[in-house]
């Protein structure tokens, strides 16, 4: 998807985990940010995948704080569309119609 194909409510509408919840990636704070950075800092090294796949989550998460306190944005959907869309591409967001909920089995 390129910015041109644009769904009305992504990466908006994505629920990200924060601490033990979900806020709509929308809403994410500079503050909320940095804590996301700081819980995928503090998972390094735990699980199967490589040690630096955390740490590039966590600066991801970094470089949004950045982007909103660059742009003087106090949330993500205050940043440009190409802004927000790029940050979601490069965090890996799901696209529209997936989750980051973990399924209730039945």
């Amino acid at each position: 998807m390129t910015p041109n194909e644009r769904q009305p409510d992504w990466p908006n509408d994505v629920e990200v985990p924060f601490r033990g919840e979900f806020v709509d990636f929308a809403d994410v704070t500079t503050e909320i940010a940095c804590a996301i950075a700081d819980e995928v800092d503090e998972s390094t090294g735990w699980g199967t995948g490589p040690a630096e796949v955390p740490t590039t989550e966590a600066r991801l998460w970094r470089e949004l704080a950045d982007d909103l306190d660059r742009e003087s944005a106090d949330r993500v959907c205050d940043l440009s569309f190409e802004a927000r869309f790029e940050s979601a591409k490069r965090l890996q967001l799901p696209s529209p119609g997936w989750s980051l909920r973990a399924k209730r089995r039945g």
